[in-house]
């Protein structure tokens, strides 16, 4: 009795397993469409890493102001140039040599720069290719004090990898990553009438040429302080000074 009993609860585990065994192929197939749950968790992995990250789009709300302050600013071109000298960065950064970045602003080259020598301090290494920008949009817009801030929220991807000797620290060797960046540009009209303050990314004044008290908005026509006229700020270069990965 007693081993007919064993055989009895044997043959009812057997049973379970195989009916696990089933919900667990039948849940595989239905929710990622494979035979084990190994291989849907490395397909939905992979499918992670084909996939943009979504972004943070504030242009509804920044397009109007910065039309306001700026009429006729091709904002497309903004865009366009943010793209080009974050990647322009990035791959410096990869070969190590700041001279790859042409018509760059000093604030980018000490950016890129200082990321290289961190890099070679703790001996790392960093590859990046295929590389490229899925879309870009404006995510912030910072004006008074006299600048005005803008940022632009770039989703991008590209077989990214860190080495340090022979090992991976981060990335991947064989399939893509996919990246947000913050990439900051800061409106400059005649630089002659903007002094630079410190070394931070928005770190411009402009002040009343009468008084010496800042102008707290480029479109203001007279100083809020003494009220003598101050030439209209009419911004007419943008330069890209720094970026930051989001994510």
């Amino acid at each position: 009795m007693l081993w007919q009993g064993i055989a009895f609860l044997a043959g009812l585990l057997f049973i379970g397993i195989l009916r696990l065994r089933h919900r667990i192929k039948t849940f595989n197939r239905g929710y990622f469409g494979t035979e084990t749950l190994r291989e849907g968790l490395i397909k939905e992995k992979l499918e992670r890493a084909n996939k943009p990250y979504g972004l943070h789009n504030m242009e509804p709300v920044i397009l109007p102001l910065l039309f306001k302050d700026f009429p006729g600013l091709n904002v497309d071109e903004i865009k366009t140039k943010a793209e080009r000298i974050l990647s322009a960065a990035l791959t410096a950064i990869v070969e190590e040599e700041t001279s790859l970045l042409n018509n760059v602003s000093e604030e980018m080259k000490e950016k890129v720069q200082h990321e290289i020598t961190q890099n070679q301090r703790r001996g790392e290494k960093k590859f990046l290719s295929r590389f490229s920008v899925h879309r870009s949009v404006l995510s912030q817009y910072e004006r008074g004090a006299g600048r005005c801030l803008l940022t632009i929220q770039v989703a991008c991807e590209g077989i990214e990898y860190v080495m340090h000797e022979e090992r991976i620290l981060s990335g991947y060797q064989d399939r893509k990553t996919q990246a947000v960046y913050n990439v900051y540009a800061l409106f400059v009209q005649d630089e002659s009438k903007i002094k630079k303050v410190s070394h931070s990314r928005n770190a411009y004044s402009i002040s009343c040429p009468n008084c010496g008290a800042p102008i707290v908005n480029l479109g203001y026509k007279y100083c809020a302080y003494c009220n003598s006229p101050v030439e209209e700020i009419q911004m007419k270069v943008w330069k890209i000074v720094d970026y930051k990965r989001e994510k």
